[in-house]
């Protein structure tokens, strides 16, 4: 164990960035892919607690057998 000085203490807690900051500039329309089902279910659910009643989301498997959600409203 090695004993430090002059490291200052911190000042409050910090606020952890948030996973799916990247959600936030979607518009109407607009849609992201995922290959695993169970990783997109779990995004979907996020968005949905993270947003409430403001915004709309839509899961759907493609034909391609990707899942994509869009933002709905």
């Amino acid at each position: 164990m090695q004993i430090d000085t002059n490291i200052p203490i911190p000042t409050g807690r910090r606020k952890r960035p948030s996973k799916y900051a990247w959600a936030e500039p979607m518009k109407v329309g607009h849609s992201v892919a995922f290959d695993n089902i169970k990783e997109a279910n779990k995004v979907y659910v996020a968005l949905r607690n993270k947003f409430g009643d403001k915004r709309k989301w839509m899961l759907q498997t493609q034909e391609d057998n990707s899942i994509r959600i869009w933002r709905k409203l």
